[in-house]
């Protein structure tokens, strides 16, 4: 049997990858589920903010999830992202 020559995956230092993301006051772990502005019927998990080191360029990176299945990775700018408030227990008053 031959063997499969292993590639090696390194870091780049052109991107800086943020796992969190402040938006009006609000913090949006990896993993939360986000709505973009314009794109209607879907929802998204984000997954980081991206910063290209050479231009300052910013974006959000996230996938995309129609009907519970995941679609696609998409990008995003940040002024086009919305929170989903997360849901509060329900406190009967008796």
């Amino acid at each position: 049997m031959n063997k499969k020559n292993k590639t090696k995956i390194t870091e780049s230092t052109k991107y800086t990858k943020i796992k969190t993301l402040n938006i009006n006051d609000f913090v949006i772990n990896e993993g939360d589920y986000i709505k973009i502005k314009g794109e209607h019927g879907v929802v998204f998990k984000f997954i980081s903010l991206t910063k290209n080191n050479d231009n300052g360029l910013e974006w959000v990176d996230c996938i995309e999830y129609e009907k519970g299945i995941a679609k696609a990775m998409r990008a995003f700018s940040i002024d086009r992202v919305k929170r989903i408030p997360k849901k509060r227990k329900h406190v009967s008053r008796t």
